[in-house]
């Protein structure tokens, strides 16, 4: 008998709270194990030590680069128009292939704190192995 995966084509979620138009979509790869490794690299960066009087301290994780880093692994398109006070718009996301990490970060930065959160709310929908960091 074979082990069955599951398809590894990407879904498409509205921003509907962003977007209440339901024109803003991004399309989420499900993760694969290897995704699963390159999160784990950031995840690695938590330690617990000990302080000088006994105590223990934790170092903890950049939830917001950790969001970032795992919006960026599971990328594979978005169509999200933004408009400035006067009236000009962009567009700032292109295919996973011709966007690159550097323009992608440079790109999600550009978004307010309620698009990222709604966006991976979205991608926690896809892959719920992902709800909690550790």
């Amino acid at each position: 008998m074979a082990i069955h995966i599951s398809a590894m084509t990407p879904v498409k979620k509205i921003l509907v709270q962003s977007d209440p138009s339901e024109d803003s979509w991004v399309m989420i790869r499900p993760i694969t194990y290897r995704d699963d490794l390159q999160r784990g690299e950031l995840l690695k960066e938590r330690e617990v030590a000990s302080d000088a009087y006994g105590g223990s301290m934790t170092k903890g994780i950049n939830m917001y680069r950790l969001r970032a880093e795992e919006l960026w692994l599971t990328y594979a398109d978005a169509h999200i128009i933004l408009e400035d006070e006067d009236g000009e718009q962009s567009e700032p996301f292109s295919p996973h292939d011709e966007m690159g990490k550097a323009n992608f970060m440079q790109a999600l930065a550009s978004l307010s704190p309620a698009v990222v959160l709604e966006w991976h709310r979205r991608m926690v929908e896809v892959n719920q192995d992902w709800a909690y960091p550790f």
